[in-house]
């Protein structure tokens, strides 16, 4: 008996164009930015299906806010 198993991805190309319009949407405004955290919470994904999207598919890097 073979066992199958689905791989369940949160990168599909609606999540990609989904999270590269939130990111590219902030271009141009500084101080406006999200976090990865804040548009996995808009997306309903996981921050880190988020970060590796924009890492791996939108070729761009995420940063870790800063408060001083």
């Amino acid at each position: 008996m073979q066992v199958v198993l689905a791989l369940r991805s949160a990168r599909t190309h609606e999540n990609i164009q989904t999270v590269e319009e939130l990111v590219c949407s902030q271009e141009g405004q500084p101080g406006t930015s999200k976090s990865p955290r804040e548009i996995a919470r808009e997306t309903g994904m996981s921050h880190s299906s988020v970060r590796r999207i924009v890492k791996k598919d939108l070729n761009l890097k995420t940063f870790r806010r800063r408060d001083s």
